[in-house]
């Protein structure tokens, strides 16, 4: 029997991997552990929670949230202790966060095999997204086996030197989790509503491109007065203060604190067509 240690740092990584830690469970061959980093905290612990996903190792908080140095040395310090105790076969990230990266870094230190969901992303600009793009090229850098999405990202890995025995095409775990949210969702759906949800937090879109989406969104909201918007505030400040300041008292937009994974889905299906019934 081969053990895994399963990172999980942020509530993407933990939808996306939702369905593999599934799978893992119900194989025989396989015992699991789940070690969280607390890159989101609030956001990730009520997903975990529903799907009744048991945590099994759990970092101590950071505080500072925008000092990259510093987080990822704050993670990479704790994961020494992790790996000396638990030992495992395989320690296995999902994408391009800073815990995917630093635990995939911790594994290597410790010559333990990585595995990598998501692998073979690249956009060609290491500085779009950032850090993101760089994480993606290091941790494929370090991972033993490789789980693409796309055929591209197989191509693109072969490219860089990794052998073909080592790649799997697997999809996108995404749309797994999509099915496995649906089992979950508590929101009712009203066919005749016409809403669009946002939600924004990547560091490309702070500063001045994020006031632009705003005052795009003011537009949509003053040009079509039967439409409501939903904006998920997303905890970082650099998000939340300027969407606060620019929106919070603009009709038929609706500030809202982060739902569940499963609610969340649902409510992008009232979205519907609403793409096809607006033209500004």
């Amino acid at each position: 029997m081969k053990s895994v240690l399963t990172v999980i740092g942020t509530r993407p990584e933990a939808i996306k991997l939702a369905p593999v830690l599934k799978a893992i469970d119900k194989n025989a061959r396989f015992t699991n552990k789940v070690c969280i980093t607390g890159q989101h905290t609030d956001l990730l612990d009520p997903f975990l929670l529903n799907l009744g996903i048991i945590v099994d190792y759990r970092f101590k908080n950071y505080e500072n949230e925008g000092a990259l140095h510093q987080s990822a040395a704050h993670i990479l310090e704790q994961f020494g202790a992790i790996l000396t105790e638990l030992k495992p076969d395989l320690v296995l990230v999902q994408g391009d966060t800073t815990t995917a990266f630093v635990a995939a870094l911790a594994a290597f230190y410790a010559r333990i095999p990585v595995g990598h969901v998501e692998a073979g992303l690249r956009t060609g600009h290491l500085y779009s997204p950032w850090p993101e793009e760089m994480h993606r090229c290091l941790i494929d850098r370090l991972a033993t086996y490789f789980f693409a999405p796309t055929d591209q990202a197989r191509n693109t890995l072969l490219a860089e030197g990794v052998s073909p025995e080592k790649v799997w095409v697997v999809g996108n775990t995404s749309i797994d989790a999509l099915r496995l949210a649906r089992k979950y969702s508590k929101l009712t759906r009203d066919p005749k509503s016409r809403v669009i949800v946002v939600t924004i937090h990547r560091r490309e879109n702070h500063g001045e491109p994020l006031k632009e989406i705003c005052h795009a969104l003011r537009v949509i909201v003053g040009r079509f007065s039967d439409v409501r918007i939903v904006f998920f505030l997303h905890p970082n400040p650099a998000v939340r203060k300027p969407v606060t300041d620019m929106l919070s008292e603009v009709i038929n937009i609706d500030l809202v604190e982060p739902v569940d994974h499963p609610s969340f889905i649902q409510l992008l299906d009232t979205c519907g067509d609403l793409q096809k019934r607006i033209r500004l």
